[in-house]
């Protein structure tokens, strides 16, 4: 399951401990497998 967020959100699941990887621009995606 892939979900794309902006960047304060990015940096707010960073801060969480989550992995993001930045695809392009301001986009981040994070991956979770479930």
């Amino acid at each position: 399951m892939c979900k794309s967020f902006g960047p304060v959100k990015a940096n707010a699941l960073i801060s969480m401990g989550y992995t993001i990887f930045k695809k392009y621009n301001n986009i981040h995606c994070i991956c979770i497998d479930k």
